[in-house]
């Protein structure tokens, strides 16, 4: 199983966001049928330097990642995702 895991930092203008952020990221999972397991949160810390959304998704194998960031669903996300956000940090990994 490949896990894929994004942190995104909102754009100050959009820190009130992060609820409906995590809203566009959780409707995924039933629009993408390679997503196997799928988790969101929102940060509840104060620290300056903390990001204000994760995304967890679990697919089957590198063919599969791929064709999640090839989905039209995700491609969708994703512009929305550079309306909003300022940062974003990075890691997939086998288990």
């Amino acid at each position: 199983m490949i896990e894929h895991i994004i942190l995104f930092k909102l754009q100050e203008a959009h820190k009130y966001k992060a609820g409906e952020l995590k809203a566009k990221l959780d409707q995924m999972k039933s629009k993408i049928d390679v997503i196997r397991e799928l988790e969101t949160g929102v940060n509840i810390t104060e620290r300056h330097d903390a990001f204000d959304v994760f995304l967890r998704i679990g697919v089957r194998d590198k063919n599969d990642l791929q064709k999640y960031q090839d989905h039209p669903v995700h491609q969708e996300v994703v512009q929305y995702v550079k309306s909003v956000v300022s940062e974003t940090a990075l890691v997939d990994y086998q288990k």
